[in-house]
């Protein structure tokens, strides 16, 4: 009985680890589209200090292809929460010498349709939400 116990578990933990992957960031900087004399630019609003993180899941639901919730400091995922659902990829951009992979997604707490950009290497996650604010989080250097 223990055995079996302990293979369920180990099942269930593997099948955890294989559909899923976290990564943390100490910095969002909160930048805002603002008209100035030269047009429309963005310009930082404020920065906070983390630590937040990006839990990512590959679902088995095939009408979900990639999701992923944003967890604030101190928060932990929880049924209810949340969460970024991916609609369509829309190729790669490169910003600032980075490549990043574009991408649109469904954020429930809103019901709105937003872009992400994520670097290939995860090292930045950019959010631009639909009041023309973006969200950078980055880890500082």
């Amino acid at each position: 009985m223990k055995a079996k116990l302990l293979t369920i578990y180990f099942l269930f933990l593997i099948t955890a680890v294989a559909f899923g992957q976290t990564y943390s960031y100490n910095l969002k900087t909160v930048k805002a589209l603002v008209q100035t004399s030269n047009g429309n630019e963005y310009r930082t609003l404020n920065t906070y200090q983390g630590p937040y993180r990006f839990a990512f899941e590959a679902p088995n639901d095939p009408q979900i292809k990639k999701l992923f919730t944003l967890l604030l400091p101190g928060q932990n995922i929880a049924p209810g929460q949340s969460w970024y659902g991916l609609l369509q990829d829309s190729g790669y951009i490169e910003k600032d010498g980075v490549i990043y992979k574009k991408s649109i997604y469904y954020f429930t707490k809103n019901n709105e349709r937003v872009m992400v950009m994520i670097s290939n290497d995860y090292s930045r996650i950019i959010i631009f939400n639909n009041d023309d604010t973006i969200w950078e989080f980055t880890n500082q250097q």
